[in-house]
């Protein structure tokens, strides 16, 4: 069951989930939401009309970078009591585990075999897909993979099925977050957009896609020297984070990513945050990419071309500026623009570079990365700069 996404975007949108239940003809609901972003936000509250016509499962209480066992709690719910439709509300965990949901509980096999030894599916998801974002950043309402963790390591299952019917993006929903919160979806969906502008498998769509993505971001996301608005609730903001979605649903992320994922399994550091760090060192990195170690076939001029763009949007002029640039933004943002003081020592380097190499994520990097540079560009990042 996959196909076009129809997409809602604007304040008060939310109101329309009924409208698209109803006109798929559900009768019951599989809810799925987090630990009080669904109140918070007022979903909640907008949606009580249309849930009270229906049957509803809810499955609440999702929490961030959910564990394998959660997702198979949420999945033997909805195998024991089917639904017409998955609704997804909340941040891109929620919406990663109401996706995996929708398209497991179709599946004849036990939920590790998919998730974990990454084995295809068997059979077509059996029950319409809506997902309603209350953050700005993941990207996750825009894509066809979801990430689960195993073990402390990040899996993920990456398929049409998962690409969610329909998508209701309503920038209101996003006023509640923490500001912490809000800081670091904005700081995932710009790592996104970066990543997906400099990917060996980017095209002309996922081009335009991210590099909107990015000037609304570059605008919109408090930087060092200005006054730091509150950038929840924002409607450019909203935007930004749906079109990063769009563009890495086409190209994946990079190794900016994978770094990041050792980050928060073991030390607790926020995804975006830990993407922004990542991406710190790796602007510098990659804008020396040359033609021995230059991983897109289209050639080093290419990437470089690429890599100008990006640090032009960042307003630098060249990779080590665009990485100070980043940093004052981390920092702008009130969030801790260095690794040290989340706990992360020198001697934990090579277990990061080992866990970030094995990730598919870090070969999708336009320039070739090495354990030895991945570990001196997390060192540079121990401290303040």
């Amino acid at each position: 069951m996959t196909g076009p996404q129809e997409v809602h975007f604007g304040v008060g949108r939310v109101r329309l989930a009924g409208d698209l239940l109803a006109r798929d003809g559900a009768r019951s609901v599989f809810l799925v939401t987090g630990m009080g972003s669904f109140t918070r936000s007022g979903a909640a509250e907008a949606l009580a009309p249309a849930l009270r016509e229906l049957r509803v499962e809810h499955f609440a209480g999702v929490r961030p970078n959910p564990e394998l066992g959660q997702v198979e709690e949420a999945v033997e719910r909805l195998e024991q009591r089917p639904c017409d439709a998955v609704l997804g509300v909340g941040g891109g965990s929620v919406l990663d585990v109401a996706k995996l949901a929708a398209v497991l509980a179709a599946q004849p096999r036990r939920v590790p075999e998919y998730v974990a030894a990454g084995r295809g599916l068997d059979r077509p998801r059996a029950c319409r897909l809506l997902l309603v974002p209350t953050t700005a950043g993941s990207g996750s309402e825009a894509t066809r993979f979801a990430t689960v963790y195993v073990d402390r390591r990040k899996r993920s299952l990456d398929h049409p099925a998962l690409r969610a019917d329909a998508v209701i993006v309503d920038p209101g929903l996003t006023r509640s977050q923490p500001p912490a919160v809000a800081a670091a979806s904005g700081l995932d969906a710009l790592s996104q957009a970066v990543e997906s502008l400099w990917s060996p498998h980017s095209t002309g769509e996922s081009r335009h896609l991210a590099g909107r993505a990015l000037d609304l971001l570059v605008a919109h996301l408090p930087a060092g020297g200005r006054a730091a608005p509150d950038c929840r609730g924002s409607a450019p903001l909203a935007l930004a984070a749906l079109l990063a979605g769009q563009a890495i649903d086409l190209t994946r992320t990079t190794a900016a990513h994978a770094f990041a994922y050792p980050l928060t399994a073991r030390f607790g550091v926020p995804h975006g945050h830990a993407c922004a760090l990542n991406l710190a060192w790796l602007l510098p990195f990659n804008w020396l990419v040359g033609e021995a170690d230059v991983t897109d076939r289209r050639g080093d001029g290419f990437v470089r071309a690429r890599l100008a763009e990006v640090v032009r949007k960042l307003g630098a002029t060249d990779g080590e500026g665009a990485g100070r640039a980043l940093l004052a933004r981390v920092a702008a943002l009130g969030l801790v623009p260095a690794l040290g003081p989340l706990g992360v020592r020198e001697g934990d380097l090579d277990w990061i570079v080992g866990e970030g190499l094995a990730s598919d994520r870090a070969a999708n990097n336009p320039r070739r990365l090495s354990a030895t540079a991945a570990c001196e560009g997390l060192r540079d990042m121990l401290r303040c700069a």
